[in-house]
């Protein structure tokens, strides 16, 4: 009986280029620090807009989008939006701050800086899923759009700092 053919990483076209491009960038600026200074920033500026619902910088609104179209749609009294979005706000800037813990051991090189970073970003897909279960409750196509590329860049994230782990592990 013939053995399949094993697949492995290395076999699929310009991988190789691409790998040995980023180990070089890795090299002269971490990769896992600039994603997880990009999703610091992200959680905590998302979070503070829930509170401020987007009145000092561009923000979703999400209060507004909550009383005028959300909560109505599904018969659930607007008092309650003020409520969820600070609830929300809290999570994300808790997010956030999870984050900003992170870029100081990456900053620090602590030994535990690549678990904290893999679990911030568990915590994101968490939360961007719960937030995708309340937009497809809420019929918000646009949101769920949203949070389905969110969730793809946290997949990447979570896929280039876990290599990133490894390597260094390795080396």
């Amino acid at each position: 009986m013939a053995e399949s053919p094993q697949v492995s990483d290395r076999s699929i076209p310009g991988l190789d280029s691409i790998i040995d491009q980023l180990a070089r960038i890795n090299a002269a600026v971490s990769i896992s620090l600039v994603l997880v200074l990009h999703w610091c920033l992200f959680w905590i500026t998302n979070g503070a807009d829930k509170w401020f619902n987007g009145e000092f910088f561009y923000g979703v609104r999400f209060t507004s989008a909550l009383e005028g179209q959300l909560l109505p749609a599904i018969g659930v009294s607007t008092s309650l939006a003020e409520p969820m979005a600070i609830v929300v706000g809290i999570a994300e800037f808790g997010i956030g701050l999870l984050f900003a813990l992170t870029v100081v051991l990456f900053v620090t090189r602590h030994r535990h800086r690549f678990n904290l970073a893999l679990l911030s970003i568990n915590l994101s897909v968490i939360n961007f899923l719960v937030l995708s279960f309340g937009a497809v409750i809420f019929g918000a196509r646009d949101a769920l759009n949203n949070n389905g590329i969110f969730l793809a860049a946290l997949l990447a994230s979570w896929i280039i700092v876990n290599h990133i782990r490894k390597q260094e592990q390795d080396a």
